[in-house]
């Protein structure tokens, strides 16, 4: 009886931890994940301001409050557009196919989130593309 209770208990683990494997992949498959850093020519959402970085918020999101702590530390100039008090930049982050906060756009690099090593590496290519624009002048 115990080794029928034990390839029982067995058999039944077996199937559960295939089953959440399976489900895992499945929702994979179903709805693949947004790339963390998305190129494109993101121009026409800047204004003339001087803010080299706009960063897609709303008060309540913690990780934005960490992408404003991170982007103060490293000096960055930014703007907070505020998605929930401006349809404007609501109608923006929706253009942008935005499907999480923080979205940071930063030159030709649109960031899915905090994601601080990738903050970085944009605010450094940033920094070059503006060396080199003005030193072609």
């Amino acid at each position: 009886m115990k080794r029928f209770i034990n390839s029982l208990f067995f058999k039944m683990t077996a199937f559960a931890a295939l089953g959440i494997v399976s489900g895992y992949v499945l929702m994979q498959l179903a709805f693949p994940r947004e790339p963390v850093v998305v190129t494109g020519d993101y121009r026409s959402y800047s204004n003339a301001s001087t803010a080299v970085v706009i960063v897609y918020s709303r008060e309540s999101c913690p990780y934005c409050a960490k992408t404003k702590q991170h982007l103060t530390q490293k000096g960055a100039q930014f703007e907070l557009r505020d998605i929930d008090h401006s349809s404007l930049f609501r109608a923006q982050f929706e253009q942008l196919k935005g499907k999480q906060l923080p979205l940071i756009l930063i030159g030709n690099r649109r960031i899915n989130g905090y994601y601080p090593d990738e903050i970085d590496i944009a605010l450094a290519a940033q920094s070059q593309t503006t060396r080199s624009e003005i030193a072609a002048r």
